[in-house]
């Protein structure tokens, strides 16, 4: 059992652009500083902004991970966001916010939608999503 677990797991990220698990991993650390050790010191709206940009960063990068789908990015992220403001009330030097959580989801769910655009295809039978265009205009393959 374990084995089939390794090899599931080990053919997951095999698949996985590098780009997108260097990106992913540099915005889990970072998003992990900021939001529970390093406070930046961002007064509203400049906080709210921050948490949207910094979420809608990370559905991006998480997409890669999904070949560019965008509702299994967003939850990922609305789970993060939604841990992470429940950590954040845990702390003592910190306070869970439900407006940075909304600011969060906004950022997350405006990444997703523009994930989720569909691009008309060079032949009438096909669509591809934002990601799959530009790949395709770049010569890359799966």
């Amino acid at each position: 059992m374990l084995n089939f677990l390794s090899a599931r797991v080990s053919n997951l990220f095999d698949k996985v652009p590098p780009a997108t698990l260097s990106s992913t991993a540099f915005l889990l650390v970072v998003g992990a500083a900021l939001g529970f050790g390093l406070p930046l010191g961002l007064d509203h709206p400049y906080d709210w902004a921050f948490h949207g940009v910094f979420f809608a960063l990370l559905t991006v990068s998480l997409s890669g991970f999904f070949q560019g789908r965008a509702l299994p990015a967003f939850v990922i992220a609305l789970l993060l966001a939604a841990g992470g403001e429940i950590i954040q009330g845990k702390l003592g030097y910190r306070e869970m916010s439900a407006a940075d959580f909304a600011a969060s989801m906004i950022g997350a769910l405006s990444a997703a939608g523009v994930l989720s655009i569909r691009v008309p295809a060079p032949f009438p039978a096909e669509e591809l999503s934002f990601i799959e265009r530009a790949r395709a205009d770049r010569g890359l393959r799966d």
